[in-house]
Order: structure tokens, then C-alpha cells, then sequence
């Protein structure tokens, strides 16, 4: 009898909310590919989403970058960014970095913005979206802002392509 009430607590649950707590599962979501404005050529952008710790994408130093943009190619409904720094150096140019998600290249939701030197950064941000911006607003010392990142993973759940094009999933908070 108690089983059958646990699930019919499920199966009656509304489920109208994205952002709701649910049973599907949260996962690690591979990017397609990251872009910068500048970027420095030994560190290029797609160094932040190769799974690999050891290396990290620069932006060009000379005139700097305000952000680097990570795409999905599919809409996500985005529940945690996790954003390492480098070990070897620079851990406080990550400090006045916003991430943003993006859908449709329209800013949908701005997270929390980083504002102290951390070795990894876990940021709960919930939104639908097709990609994720770190957006730099503050440069060091006499530095413009540059983005200095060894790896940015995203968690959250694929949603089926059918529901965003039938629009039954909009982009909207």
C-alpha cells in the first residue's frame, strides 16, 4: 500500500516546472564548441571544454576579452556551472567573471558573479538555454579583463529537440 502511494505521489506530480525539483537526471553536458573575442593563440577557447585540467584557454592580452562563450547546439535546461581555475597562476583574473546563459544569442539568465580566488567555482544558475557565457568585467592591477580559465563544465538535463521546436519548452525563464 505504501508503494502505491509513493507512486501515485509521482505520477500525479505536477511537472509544469523546469526549474522543480523532478527525477531526471542531472548530467555533465559536452559543449560543441567555445569562442572567445580575442583569443591567445597557444590557449585557444576550445582548450576550456576539453575535459583536460592541464589546460586552459587565454584571451589575447594586449587589448583583452570581455567574455568566452561555450555552444551546445541544442537546448539544455542548465542547473550548475562548474568553472576551474588555473593552478599554476593568474587564479584572481576568474574574480568579476559573470557567467550568462544564452538562447538564441539573446541573454536569458545572469548567474552569480565570482568575487573571490577559489581553485574551482560551483555556481547553481538555473535556465533554458543553447549556451553559456563568461562574461569579464573586471581586469587585475593594471590588466583589462581577460579571461584565464583551465575548464568549464556545465550540469543539466538534454531536452528533446521535438519540445523546443513545438514549442512547449521556451527559452523564458
Amino acid at each position: 500500500m505504501f508503494g502505491l502511494i509513493i507512486a501515485l505521489i509521482f505520477i500525479l506530480a505536477p511537472t509544469t516546472s523546469l526549474a522543480s525539483s523532478d527525477c531526471r537526471d542531472i548530467v555533465k553536458i559536452s559543449p560543441s564548441k567555445a569562442t572567445m573575442e580575442k583569443e591567445d593563440e597557444s590557449h585557444p577557447a576550445n582548450d576550456a571544454i576539453d575535459m583536460k585540467n592541464d589546460t586552459f584557454a587565454l584571451s589575447a592580452t594586449s587589448n583583452g576579452s570581455k567574455y568566452l562563450r561555450v555552444n551546445f547546439n541544442h537546448a539544455i535546461e542548465i542547473r550548475r556551472i562548474v568553472i576551474v581555475n588555473r593552478k599554476d597562476c593568474c587564479q584572481s583574473r576568474a574574480i568579476g567573471i559573470t557567467p550568462r546563459i544564452f538562447a538564441k544569442n539573446d541573454a536569458v539568465k545572469r548567474c552569480p558573479k565570482i568575487e573571490n580566488t577559489e581553485s574551482v567555482y560551483v555556481i547553481q544558475c538555473y535556465g533554458i538555454g543553447d549556451e553559456i557565457e563568461l562574461y569579464q568585467t573586471k581586469g587585475t592591477g593594471s590588466d583589462p579583463p581577460i579571461i584565464n580559465l583551465a575548464e568549464i563544465y556545465v550540469y543539466g538535463i538534454l531536452l528533446p529537440a521535438k519540445l523546443v521546436t513545438e514549442g512547449i519548452v521556451t527559452f523564458e525563464d
